[in-house]
């Protein structure tokens, strides 16, 4: 597994709010995921949640507004103050934040026990195949009995993406999420070695040790964020796409078609 783990996400978290968690398409498809976490996990019984590559701490404060004991992680640190700005700005009290690579040979800080492991918008997708391998084990032996897994991860075939590039004469980047290695993402300053993997393949990744229990579609008449500009310009056409959205959030088949897929695990025994 990789030791050391360049900070890319550094040059993002002072901006990240305003381009993503307070845009029309970043919160809806926030509201996407905190919909099917409401119906899910019985936010009305307090449980103890890990949170994995948080980002500005948007869910972590949420969740721990909920009143569940949360221990949010990232390997950024401009990401974790951004965090605890919200932390201090909201007095949350039962949010502890940390700085962990998850793909370092240990990430979960030993002796500690969780209810659910959470990541969001593509925390997973920063890790090779073989790292999420290795963390599953370490994810599994830090969940409780019944313990659940709930990941946000980006597809293959996003539909939104491949029709933009495609329509802006870039063929290679309409594919870019279907080949077999990682793809360099431009972050900021930064580059970014991406991973996409479908439904299937997260499964395969995991069986060893956990049992997909759900999957859902995050954005499949909702696009990828980097056309937040281009939907200003079509207006009109939110609601229509909102609504859509809600509509097919809840067939799995079209799951790998949307920006992300939400997938639900449940620890072995």
């Amino acid at each position: 597994m990789t030791e050391h783990y360049d900070p890319a996400f550094d040059s993002l978290a002072a901006e990240y709010d305003n381009s993503f968690t307070r845009s029309w398409i970043g919160r809806r498809q926030r509201d996407a995921v905190w919909k099917f976490l409401e119906n899910n996990i019985h936010v009305s019984r307090e449980k103890t949640i890990l949170e994995l590559n948080c980002g500005t701490g948007e869910d972590a404060c949420m969740l721990a507004e909920k009143g569940h004991s949360v221990l949010a992680t990232d390997v950024s640190e401009r990401m974790l103050e951004q965090t605890r700005l919200k932390q201090r700005e909201r007095s949350i009290e039962n949010l502890e934040l940390k700085l962990l690579d998850i793909n370092s040979p240990s990430p979960i800080p030993e002796g500690r026990r969780f209810d659910m492991v959470f990541s969001n918008f593509g925390g997973l997708n920063c890790s090779s195949p073989d790292d999420i391998k290795l963390l599953s084990a370490s994810l599994s032996d830090c969940l409780n009995k019944d313990g659940k897994l709930i990941l946000v991860v980006m597809g293959r075939k996003c539909i939104w993406e491949k029709i933009y590039f495609l329509f802006k004469g870039m063929r290679t980047q309409a594919g870019r999420r279907s080949g077999p290695g990682p793809v360099e993402v431009n972050l900021g300053d930064s580059v970014q070695k991406t991973w996409y993997y479908s439904p299937e393949e997260m499964t395969e990744l995991l069986k060893d040790r956990f049992t997909k229990i759900q999957l859902r579609p995050i954005g499949l008449f909702i696009p990828p964020s980097y056309l937040e500009s281009g939907l200003k310009r079509i207006n009109f056409l939110k609601s229509s796409l909102l609504t859509l959205d809600r509509m097919f959030s809840r067939f799995s088949l079209f799951a790998n078609y949307a920006d992300h897929f939400l997938i639900e695990f449940r620890k072995k025994e």
